[in-house]
């Protein structure tokens, strides 16, 4: 092989690995947690009516994945199966934060793809996490969107999470994930993901709406 055609190949390899490593580094859809089940037992058609049988094979079909297995103590859940410890106390039910302040929000919408889109500083639910003291932790964070869709049980609803554990009056809201909505590519980051236990549906809001928070930190 000449020297020329072996640099040919190196020059349209290279891409590909280029490609390949970058995958590798943005790809987010590979989840870090061990699959629990979803608490779905049944099928639905786009018509909400159940489905018998094998002919639709969903969640509810299969069922797969590890059990539930949460530790209550002194104000925290545990979560046994992926290590997470969640925040259980009164505040829970009674605290509201945006995800930015109102000033950071006004800096973020008027001047795209700024820093403020993403400065959390000030009265907002990530410093509400990085401030709270509970149990002699310090080390509380606002959750990611995939870690409180862990908590989710589909197979409940108002509220579609494990009561027994975490308070059920408490988990009728919304609340705020650390994961930020990207509205397509130039998209100027003022919208920030939620998750209701109402019904265990996730949607997006804009930063300086005020939701609930239940912080979390790793055990």
């Amino acid at each position: 092989m000449s020297h020329r055609n072996k640099f040919q190949i190196v020059v349209l390899f290279l891409p590909l690995l280029l490609l390949l490593s970058a995958c590798s580094k943005n790809d987010t859809s590979s989840s870090s947690f061990d699959m629990k089940r979803t608490g779905q037992v049944k099928s639905y058609d786009e018509n909400a009516q159940e489905v018998l049988g094998s002919t639709l094979k969903d969640d509810g079909y299969y069922k797969k994945g590890l059990d539930s297995n949460y530790t209550v103590e002194s104000e925290m859940v545990i979560d046994e199966v992926n290590g997470l410890v969640w925040q259980n106390n009164a505040d829970v039910g009674s605290v509201v934060k945006p995800w930015l302040s109102a000033e950071n929000y006004i800096f973020c919408t008027e001047n795209v793809n700024t820093f403020s889109c993403d400065d959390t500083s000030g009265d907002t639910a990530v410093e509400y996490c990085s401030n709270l003291i509970l149990n002699n932790h310090t080390d509380w964070r606002l959750p990611t969107l995939e870690e409180l869709d862990t908590l989710v049980d589909y197979g409940k609803s108002s509220p579609a999470i494990e009561s027994a554990y975490f308070n059920a009056d408490d988990a009728n809201y919304s609340f705020w994930s650390a994961s930020t909505y990207q509205s397509g590519v130039y998209g100027i980051g003022d919208k920030a993901w939620s998750l209701s236990f109402v019904d265990g549906s996730d949607s997006y809001n804009f930063k300086n709406k005020s939701l609930h928070v239940r912080c979390v930190r790793g055990r």
